[in-house]
């Protein structure tokens, strides 16, 4: 897949997430309070973002999470970033 329209393609950093033991039972559908910003992995930038000289594939940047787009293609997930929701370079 290779990313258009100021677009950035990127891999979210899997975080191992104990659960608690919990004395009561919560619905899998219930949204938790998520983190306002992610770390990510670039995979492809669009060749017409302006980060396009400054980020490399396997660069970390952080993002605003809920900008995050999941998009499925031939039974693989990706992730889909606009330049704009790109706060910081790690």
């Amino acid at each position: 897949m290779i990313p258009l329209n100021k677009m950035i393609l990127v891999s979210t950093m899997q975080e191992k997430q104990e659960k608690p033991q919990q004395s009561f039972i919560i619905p899998d559908d219930v949204v938790t309070k998520k983190k306002p910003h992610e770390v990510v992995k670039v995979d492809k930038i669009s060749q017409d973002s302006r980060f396009s000289d400054i980020l490399n594939s396997g660069d970390l940047i952080m993002v605003e999470s809920h900008m995050l787009t999941e998009v499925v293609y031939n039974d693989e997930k990706y992730f889909l970033v606009s330049e704009n929701a790109v706060l910081a370079k790690c």
